[in-house]
């Protein structure tokens, strides 16, 4: 079995192009499409962020991996545990 894409499964999700963000000629209509997305939405797609897909799949796949354990192994290694842990 393979993890869907999530944009091919979530087609409804606003897209924000960090490359429109890093380019002048398009960074103010951006930056106002990311301010609505983030304050009537609250989520949207980062796109053109250089990060490989199969990487991206591969996240995806242990997350899924990691959130279908047990509560109890999850909290086994919860950060709560470590001395670095600060709130």
């Amino acid at each position: 079995m393979t993890t869907p894409h999530p944009i091919e499964s979530s087609p409804a999700l606003p897209t924000i192009s960090l490359a429109n963000l890093s380019n002048p000629a398009l960074r103010e209509e951006e930056l106002l499409r990311l301010r609505e997305t983030t304050h009537t939405v609250g989520f949207f797609y980062l796109i053109d962020h250089g990060i490989p897909e199969e990487l991206a799949l591969e996240l995806f796949a242990a997350s899924s991996e990691f959130f279908s354990r047990s509560t109890n192994e999850k909290l086994a290694i919860s950060n709560t545990h470590s001395r670095h842990y600060r709130g």
